[in-house]
């Protein structure tokens, strides 16, 4: 299967398996990436458990309630992909 999307797609082979091995594998993402991943979801528990109420600033002041310690915008670049 994945040959035959790189003869389709102009994708090179060595990216394309080293997406689908992270996909699969959390722990062949950079520390960075994990840790963004992890972010995302604190992000989306918080704005889940308000009943989906809370805006970008709500669910930053939620979470530093909570005891995460994170930058304002660092939380707005995920929380607009959540709240919309």
């Amino acid at each position: 299967m994945g040959q035959f999307v790189c003869r389709v797609l102009p994708i090179a082979p060595s990216p394309y398996h080293e997406c689908v091995v992270q996909r699969r594998d959390p722990w062949g993402l950079s520390v960075r990436a994990r840790y963004y991943q992890d972010l995302k979801a604190k992000v989306a528990r918080v704005f889940a458990e308000n009943f989906g109420a809370y805006g970008v600033r709500k669910v930053w002041r939620q979470m530093q309630r909570v005891g995460f310690v994170y930058v304002a915008f660092v939380i707005d670049v995920y929380a607009r992909h959540i709240v919309g």
